[in-house]
């Protein structure tokens, strides 16, 4: 399973957006948990859409549960989220969106 309630934050006092979330339920880690990969990519600026743009990814430690993503101002991100093991890449969360 996915990490679980995720959910985003826009900081105003900065250029970024704060992703949160609650872990993997027990029982649906396949192993020792060593961390999250955070996936994101913009898809929109200044109200037009944006094609083919990269998608970044930010890992970090399993006891965080919180990360926060550079962000162009004006802009919409699209967010996902992975637990991992030792074992590999869980699946990610549905697409969630932040940012402008």
């Amino acid at each position: 399973m996915p990490p679980q309630s995720v959910t985003v934050h826009n900081l105003t006092s900065a250029v970024a957006i704060n992703v949160t979330w609650t872990p993997v339920p027990v029982g649906h880690v396949n192993g020792l948990l060593m961390g999250y990969s955070i996936k994101y990519r913009k898809i929109r600026t200044a109200e037009r859409d944006v094609f083919d743009t990269e998608e970044h990814t930010a890992t970090i430690g399993s006891r965080e549960l919180s990360v926060e993503l550079e962000a162009d101002t004006y802009s919409v991100y699209e967010i996902r989220i992975a637990a991992f093991t030792q074992r590999g890449m869980g699946p990610y969360s549905e697409f969630i969106y932040g940012g402008e």
